[in-house]
């Protein structure tokens, strides 16, 4: 049923009393994370550690359990999907790399496999390890939906009413029951947060009627189906998006101060948020004001990619939930992101890396008036001018690889998704005996 695979270097232990000392010193953190500065951006020891890797070795990394999930294991390599996700019927799948992307990351870094034989000599003596579930729910709902769409869009079928299109709820509804046992097992011999997966989309997150709401999750948003088990990710993109090079921050390779850029979400939670900036924008340029900002929901494709990396900063709006594949965008392009958001914990990463010293964070309510767009406005511009931009976008170039799928090195997503797990259950150590 199980097979776990160990890092090169062991885990790190440290006495109750010493673990107890540092989570108090990382809550404090947590806690005065937007009020007061910091001289690191890394909040994680283990990322810190794995970003000094030596002879191949990644310290404090814990070891990892890969449990054999059967028929709903990944089937298809990165590569292989990334290529699928580059078919105009199947862009969506360009944010749903997380979860093969992870697999990849396992199998390419944690290549001592040990068998599990049974549960008390498996399962006990991995007591401080991580067990990842490979579940890849577009294998079973999103591949196969969208294949089937796709020719029926080439026959000319109108498919803009089918239910579930994009195949997340027939992914939810095949995957998730078949783990079940499997999760009943390891929930029995180890701690609910050792246990983990990751969802490529929130409706492909157990609901609160499944015992899998247990365990942790890492998902890109809390919004539709989230519980305290939740770690928040990166939404990812594809390669070509996220170059090892960006323009610098100077006014010739970056001439936009602001972009604002999405496309209208219609009868959603947000849906008022983007066309209100986008008419503020519009009143203002009519008169005369904002005119070095990039404004639109109608814009093309080719114009929305290069905004992310011609904008000193880019204000990442909401679309149908929080999570957006802006605040990716943005990072990769080496754009300072504005994060509309109401609760910093909605960031991803947010528990390992510090937002202070990259990113600008506003209320949603302040977005939506003429007043708080024009309060933001200044604040940017005297920010570029007292030399503040550049120390964000410093702050960009030293955490933007973490928001790169194609890295699955130790400053990438899947390093920092290792840390979070590890972070989130020191906390909870610390809290609860």
């Amino acid at each position: 049923l199980l097979c776990a695979t160990a890092l090169g270097p062991t885990l790190s232990c440290v006495s109750p009393r010493a673990a107890q000392r540092e989570m108090r010193r990382l809550l404090f953190l947590g806690l005065a994370s937007f009020i007061t500065a910091s001289d690191d951006v890394l909040l994680s020891d283990v990322l810190r550690d794995a970003s000094e890797e030596r002879d191949g070795q990644w310290r404090g990394f814990p070891p990892v359990a890969l449990v054999d999930v059967g028929s709903s294991a990944c089937w298809r390599s990165f590569d292989q999907v990334e290529v699928l996700s580059r078919r105009p019927e199947l862009t969506k799948l360009q944010e749903c790399l997380q979860e093969v992307g992870f697999l990849t990351f396992v199998q390419r870094h944690y290549t001592k496999v040990v068998p599990l034989n049974d549960t008390t000599d498996g399962v006990g003596r991995l007591t401080s390890a991580l067990f990842y579930l490979p579940v890849c729910g577009y294998a079973e709902g999103f591949l196969a939906t969208a294949e089937s769409l796709y020719y029926r869009t080439r026959y000319g079928e109108e498919v803009g009413d089918i239910a579930d299109k994009n195949g997340f709820l027939t992914a939810r509804d095949r995957v998730l029951p078949t783990l079940k046992s499997t999760v009943r097992r390891l929930l029995s011999q180890v701690d609910d947060g050792q246990v983990f997966l990751i969802a490529p989309h929130p409706r492909v997150l157990p609901s609160w009627k499944s015992e899998l709401v247990r365990i942790q999750t890492l998902a890109i948003d809390s919004t539709i189906y989230g519980h305290p088990g939740q770690v928040t990710i990166p939404v990812s993109i594809r390669s070509e998006l996220c170059p090892s090079q960006v323009p610098s921050p100077q006014n010739t390779s970056r001439p936009i101060l602001l972009s604002a850029v999405g496309r209208e979400k219609r009868k959603k939670g947000y849906s008022a948020i983007r066309p209100r900036v986008a008419q503020i924008f519009s009143l203002g340029q009519a008169a005369g004001a904002y005119q070095d900002v990039f404004s639109g929901m109608h814009i093309g494709s080719d114009a929305y990619d290069s905004a992310f990396f011609q904008s000193k900063f880019c204000l990442i709006l909401p679309g149908d939930t929080l999570a957006t594949s802006q605040s990716t965008r943005a990072m990769c392009g080496g754009c300072v992101p504005v994060f509309v958001i109401s609760e910093p914990r909605e960031l991803p990463f947010q528990n390992v890396i510090d937002y202070r010293q990259f990113s600008v964070r506003i209320r949603p309510s302040k977005v939506m008036q003429s007043e708080g767009m024009l309060e933001l406005y200044s604040r940017l511009q005297s920010m570029v001018t007292s030399g503040a931009y550049e120390d964000l976008y410093e702050g960009v170039m030293k955490v933007r690889s973490y928001f790169n799928y194609s890295n699955f090195g130790p400053t990438g997503p899947y390093a920092a998704i290792i840390a979070s797990l590890v972070r989130e259950n020191e906390r909870r150590s610390a809290e609860v005996w």
